[in-house]
């Protein structure tokens, strides 16, 4: 998931045109903050830095300005600076949605996960379906080992769009990083509702594998064998599981039919 959230302000104008109504009218602010939106858009972020902090002198406190230019601060890697921009905005506008979600992430990637929790938990009562803030949020909740955390995921799963490619991308980071039963919650919902794909299957063969749950997962193997039979990744994954609990005999025949 992308976390850098940037206003959704799209200049109505050109570059051309923006700088010609800068040039007009020096001491506007809305050309040289939406060129500086445009900037950041283009990833051209000196630029971006450069037009936004001309729109903050001429009209300080903007918490649009601020948010933008904190969104421009993490694209050049000054975690700290950004820090401060949204921090700004939230002393003008204690309840804007995309400053605290933009701090949450931010302690979420120091790994300070209360203060995390914190942000994203407010940023969640402004955007109560925002899937990005929830997954943000669910990750300090697993990390900190919340009991809050099933709450947060089953608001996820409410709210998913019906695609099992969602429901792939959600789980997998949390296979990887140590929380296979949130992951295991994700696809059991998932495979109720595309049986057929066999990668649903095999990942939560992989939830089931890492929580010491043997025979789930050479089922969940096994049915992703049976609904995608030409990839050979599935046919690895019941093999090595066999493989793991020394039973040489049955992965050898895995491997082999594989």
């Amino acid at each position: 998931m992308s976390w850098l959230v940037a206003i959704l302000l799209f200049a109505a104008s050109g570059e051309a045109e923006l700088l010609e109504l800068i040039r007009k009218n020096p001491r506007a602010v809305e050309p040289h903050f939406r060129l500086g939106v445009l900037y950041l858009q283009k990833g051209e972020q000196e630029k971006a830095r450069e037009f936004l902090l001309k729109a903050l002198k001429l009209q300080p406190g903007s918490v649009p300005i601020l948010n933008n230019l904190g969104v421009n601060a993490l694209h050049r890697g000054q975690d700290t600076e950004a820090a401060g921009y949204f921090r700004k905005a939230l002393a003008a506008a204690p309840e804007d949605g995309t400053a605290l979600y933009n701090l949450g992430l931010i302690e979420l990637r120091q790994r300070r996960y209360g203060q995390a929790v914190n942000y994203l938990r407010q940023a969640a009562r402004q955007q109560p379906k925002d899937l990005s803030v929830l997954q943000g949020l669910l990750v300090a909740q697993l990390e900190m080992a919340s009991t809050e955390a099933n709450g947060t995921l089953a608001r996820i799963l409410e709210f998913a769009p019906r695609d099992p490619q969602y429901h792939l991308q959600l789980a997998a980071p949390l296979v990887e990083k140590g929380h296979p039963r949130a992951a295991q919650t994700v696809l059991e919902s998932a495979v109720k509702n595309w049986p057929e794909r066999g990668e649903l299957h095999s990942l939560l063969g992989d939830a089931y594998e890492k929580q010491g749950r043997y025979k789930e997962a050479v089922d969940a193997y096994q049915t992703a064998v049976h609904r995608d039979p030409q990839n050979e990744a599935h046919w690895f994954s019941l093999g090595h599981e066999f493989l793991l609990h020394q039973n040489f005999d049955l992965a050898e025949r895995i491997f082999a039919d594989g």
